[in-house]
């Protein structure tokens, strides 16, 4: 599963241009993630690239015990229900968390390395629910 990466700038209230990389469905759905997080205005956004989830296999997903439980699928259903979030975050590291007004969670659960965190990040991205990298905050 792949989604759109773009590059938001704009400008905070102290007249400073930042940027943030976003991973969303389209460019006005990155605009708006991204200049919540970063609190900027007069935002742009211009794509860079694409979010693919097949980078994120890792050797834990073909465990039997996995298979067998229908792990993959539960994980793919956790991304899914953050859907009702402002946005979603993941760190450099790629432990994640998530937003919406009045509510943050966090997960210690790293994408890309925990098992069947390639189907968690296709639930996010079905979900349609920007996602900041803020590896790439800049």
């Amino acid at each position: 599963m792949k989604m759109n990466t773009y590059e938001v700038k704009g400008v905070s209230k102290f007249g400073l241009e930042k940027s943030v990389v976003v991973h969303a469905k389209n460019a006005d759905l990155a605009i708006k993630a991204g200049g919540i997080y970063r609190e900027i205005s007069e935002c742009v956004a211009v794509k860079i690239g694409e979010l693919d989830s097949e980078k994120f296999v890792t050797m834990w997903d073909s465990l039997p015990s996995h298979k067998k439980s229908g792990y993959a699928k539960k994980q793919f259903e956790n991304g899914l229900s953050l859907a009702e979030f402002t946005y979603i975050y993941i760190r450099g590291e790629g432990a994640w968390g998530a937003f919406k007004k009045n509510h943050v969670l966090t997960a210690y659960e790293t994408i890309g390395f925990h098992a069947c965190t390639k189907n968690l990040l296709e639930g996010m991205m079905k979900s349609e629910t920007p996602i900041i990298d803020i590896f790439k905050v800049l």
